[in-house]
């Protein structure tokens, strides 16, 4: 019995204990709840605030918030406040807002919700900066690394830069065309160059960078205009596109003359071991008043072979008649990068002719790339309007397909298309252009070891009112690699090389190269 009484006094006394701390307990959120209840209305899922000229962009999404009417924006230190009236859904809601006419500066902004029953959000505190002249003022041009003219739809600017800054977006270039009108081009910050069509030659250009004060700014801003010390020279760089070469000897298919045109310095030209002087000639499509030049060298310097250069220009495809080439300039290779100012920059011809009279290794000879520059004329080049295009043939040895007709490689055994042998029935190759061209010369490539191989009879064919009809046809042929001839222009949209059944009538071409232009140029 006495235990039973002292637990009975126990258990009062840790009730009474208990009840004194709940009434302590209940007096420190006396002051919080002596009004009622205190409920809140649902905060903003996230908040985010975009940089601007003078303004800055608050974004907010509110989830699942239908009660809400409107979004409370505090800020300067609570002087300032927007209300923003809602209307969201019971889904995910996104709510833009621009605040405008703010002053340069940084600003914290404190965000509540209050929804239909004037309950109110905690609040979230964010950042956010408006940008103006001060930031403006900062801001640096991009350098502009040199300016040039090239050959592309009329004459094209060209203005290359140096890296660009962090955070900038673009270049722009202000630039007068050729008939007398101001254009402005923009270029993204990743590229390094900016074309403008229709520059006008020897004149100036200005240029302006623009640039974001922050990676998700809403606003761009910009430098002043400069006006470049620079200016578009005169002359500028003929297009190469359409240019075809000829060479004395060459070391193989890698090192075919066509290579100094494909605008890399890791691939060259270079001859087999047949003496000296060497040379390579260039037929441009066109005659071209070329003033200047830029040849490179191959770049590993330690094994350039070209000693000096003598060039010539003229009208003549024959690169052994000394009559019909003028020379116009002459140097010595004394660096990777060579650039000769002509001797007679009046004189025009469609074919260019290098001489290498001389070598620092044996009678080897090499060049990587030739640039050409002079005046615009306006006026379209021939090309090869057969180079890689489709092609059917009569019949084809295995191993030497049509295809090999227009890859443009005249060299190499595995290079060429062969008709089956003993064959002696008609064999053609029929080129698809793939458009419509007016075609008035062709050059035929051949593989010759004996007399019998010279194929005396063949043609050229155009399609012509549904039907081929001859451009050009051959009875007596007596030359043996490079067959060469000019007919009146024709306009068609595919070709046909024939030849007839005869005796020893076996192909062995290496190229069929089709020169024309465009249709209604």
């Amino acid at each position: 019995m006495k235990r039973i009484r002292i637990f009975h006094i126990l258990l009062s006394l840790a009730a009474f204990f208990i009840v004194a701390s709940c009434d302590n307990f209940m007096d420190t959120h006396k002051e919080f709840i002596k009004d009622g209840e205190l409920i809140y209305a649902p905060k903003a899922d996230s908040v985010i605030f975009f940089a601007g000229r003078g303004r800055i962009l608050f974004r907010c999404w509110l989830d699942n918030s239908p009660n809400v009417r409107s979004i409370d924006m505090f800020y300067n230190n609570g002087k300032d406040s927007i209300i923003i009236p809602v209307s969201p859904t019971s889904g995910l809601d996104s709510i833009d807002y621009m605040i405008p006419n703010l002053e340069e500066k940084s600003y914290t902004f404190n965000i509540r919700t209050t929804d239909i029953f004037d309950h109110k959000s905690l609040s979230i505190t964010s950042f956010g900066t408006s940008y103006g002249a001060m930031y403006e003022a900062t801001l640096v041009n991009r350098r502009v690394n040199g300016a040039s003219l090239v050959e592309q739809n009329g004459t094209t600017g060209v203005v290359t830069f140096f890296s660009a800054a962090p955070l900038q977006v673009s270049s722009q270039v202000r630039y007068t065309k050729s008939d007398g009108s101001t254009a402005i081009v923009s270029m993204p910050s990743s590229l390094s160059a900016i074309n403008l069509p229709n520059a006008k030659p020897g004149t100036p250009f200005a240029t302006r960078s623009l640039y974001i004060p922050e990676a998700t700014a809403i606003d761009t801003f910009a430098t002043a205009w400069v006006t470049q010390n620079a200016s578009f020279p005169n002359d500028y760089s003929y297009d190469r596109s359409a240019w075809r070469a000829s060479c004395s000897t060459v070391n193989g298919g890698d090192f075919d003359p066509r290579i100094f045109f494909d605008g890399n310095n890791d691939t060259f030209w270079q001859t087999w071991s047949y003496g000296l002087p060497q040379w390579v000639t260039v037929d441009f499509g066109k005659a071209l008043n070329a003033t200047r030049f830029e040849l490179y060298a191959r770049p590993d310097w330690a094994w350039s072979d070209t000693k000096s250069y003598e060039i010539y220009l003229g009208n003549s495809r024959n690169a052994n008649d000394a009559t019909a080439w003028t020379k116009i300039a002459q140097t010595l290779n004394y660096a990777t990068k060579v650039e000769v100012v002509s001797d007679n920059t009046t004189l025009k011809g469609r074919y260019l002719k290098i001489v290498f009279p001389d070598s620092n290794r044996g009678d080897c000879i090499s060049l990587a790339e030739l640039y050409v520059y002079g005046v615009n004329d306006g006026l379209p080049a021939l090309r090869d309007v057969a180079y890689k295009k489709p092609v059917t043939v009569s019949d084809f040895e295995p191993g030497y397909p049509g295809q090999n007709a227009v890859d443009g490689i005249r060299t190499g055994d595995g290079n060429r298309w062969r008709s089956v042998v003993g064959n002696f029935n008609e064999h053609w190759i029929e080129i698809d252009l793939q458009g419509f061209f007016t075609i008035s010369e062709y050059v035929l490539w051949r593989h010759f070891n004996t007399p019998t191989q010279l194929m005396p009879k063949f043609s050229l064919q155009a399609w012509v009112a549904g039907a081929w009809a001859d451009v050009s046809s051959e009875d007596n042929n007596t030359t043996d690699t490079e067959y060469y001839r000019v007919f009146s222009p024709v306009t068609t949209n595919k070709v046909r090389w024939y030849v007839p059944p005869y005796v020893n009538n076996a192909v062995r071409v290496f190229e069929i190269e089709v020169l024309g232009i465009p249709a209604g140029n």
